[in-house]
Formats: structure tokens, C-alpha cells, sequence
């Protein structure tokens, strides 16, 4: 069992009994799924769809719209695959042995 009272660590408080007496029982991580709907309306191919088109109608080449959607298109696919884990972390009151959780840094 590893308490939260060591070294340099602050103290967390019981949300049920506000004791200090706590002790982290385990850590897990969370990770969000991107929208699948929101994938597919900026996903590279449609952007670079949507970019062609645009660009007939502005008298440019069709080619530089496609290639400017895919790279717009690429740029916000990572944008939304690139989600931060949330840590978890799970403790149990010593006075009144109530768990709760808190999410910590990332």
C-alpha cells in the first residue's frame, strides 16, 4: 500500500470524511476514441474531394485543390487522432474506507 503522505507528494483529502489519511490503491489510464462521424467529414479523401471542387470553380488547377485538401485533410486527421491518456488514480480512506477516484496529470 502506498500512502500519499511521502516526500514532496500533497496530501489528498477524503471527499466523504475530509481525512488526510489516504492511500492510492491502483492507477489506470483512459483514452477517448475520436467520432467516427467527424473522421470521415475531414478525412483526407473528402477534403481533397472538396478542394478540387473549389478550385473549378475558381479557374485554378483541380490538381493543387486535391493536393491542398489531402494535406489540409492529413493535418486534421492527426489532429483528432492525437488524444492525451487521462490518468486515474483510485485511493481508500483509512478512516472511513471509502474509494474514490481523481483524475492526476497526464
Amino acid at each position: 500500500m502506498k500512502t500519499n503522505q511521502s516526500f514532496g507528494q500533497t496530501p489528498v483529502i477524503c471527499p466523504f470524511c475530509h481525512s488526510l489519511h489516504t492511500h492510492l490503491l491502483q492507477t489506470h489510464q483512459l483514452t477517448t476514441q475520436p467520432n467516427s462521424t467527424s473522421v470521415m467529414a475531414f478525412s483526407p479523401m473528402a477534403l481533397a474531394n472538396i478542394g478540387m471542387q473549389i478550385s473549378k470553380r475558381m479557374n485554378l488547377p483541380p490538381m493543387l485543390g486535391g493536393l491542398t485538401g489531402l494535406v489540409v485533410g492529413g493535418v486534421v486527421l492527426l489532429f483528432l487522432n492525437h488524444q492525451k491518456p487521462i490518468n486515474v488514480l483510485q485511493y481508500q480512506c483509512e478512516q472511513c474506507q471509502e474509494t474514490f477516484e481523481m483524475h492526476g496529470p497526464s
